[in-house]
């Protein structure tokens, strides 16, 4: 969705490795960098691969290895399985939703694994990015997940990322130009109308210089 080939995500590892630190009270969690080749010539099913070799082999050396950049300038992942609903003396439980921010992250994809299906949310600082472009990019990712699920050997250059909404909007409703004119005038008369109605409104526009439909007619004129 970026368009980088070399990616790097923060992967958020619980520290808990050893058996006797499972049951230990006390924040071991951390995120470490996992790194990603996304090549278009390859498949959405080597990607999945390359990424469970890369998570298992950092998993293994995450208490020896310690992060070197900044969290806020990392884009975050984490995933967690829940248990699946207890049950006791004939009452049911089940977690229905659970949150967690062990670092601050500018943007932070969280899955949450329970009773079979999977919840994704996408947290993300405001400062930083706009409510629409992180809804889009949630629409985005949706899309893209639908067809892999669909096309797991495809490659990943060939999934679409654009659902059928947006798709509409970039080929049709922002192609929709057109606009009534009096089809009896000439060019040159459309222009001089135009300077009437909006004389100070920019004309045309080159690095940092700027022509109003008035200069650019006096221009013409001098000319």
């Amino acid at each position: 969705m970026s368009g980088e080939a070399n990616v790097t995500v923060a992967r958020l590892f619980d520290g808990r490795r050893v058996k006797h630190l499972k049951s230990a009270f006390g924040l071991f969690a951390k995120y470490l960098p996992v790194p990603c080749r996304l090549a278009g010539t390859y498949r959405f099913s080597k990607i999945v691969r390359q990424l469970k070799d890369s998570v298992r082999t950092i998993s293994a050396q995450q208490d020896y290895l310690t992060p070197e950049d900044s969290y806020a300038s990392w884009i975050g992942f984490d995933f967690e399985s829940l248990q699946d609903t207890s049950e006791s003396n004939g009452v049911s439980f089940s977690i229905s939703q659970l949150y967690s921010c062990v670092e601050r992250l500018k943007l932070r994809l969280s899955v949450q694994e329970a009773n079979g299906r999977l919840r994704f949310a996408l947290h993300y600082d405001p400062a930083v990015y706009a409510a629409e472009t992180v809804e889009r990019w949630a629409a985005s990712l949706t899309t893209l997940l639908e067809n892999a699920a669909r096309h797991p050997h495809a490659l990943i250059r060939d999934l679409d990322i654009i659902g059928e909404r947006e798709h509409r909007q970039l080929l049709v409703e922002w192609n929709d130009t057109s606009i009534d004119y009096p089809k009896e005038l000439c060019i040159h008369q459309l222009f001089e109308a135009q300077v009437v109605r909006t004389p100070y409104v920019p004309a045309v526009v080159f690095k940092d210089s700027r022509l109003s439909y008035r200069d650019r007619k006096s221009t013409r004129l001098n000319s």
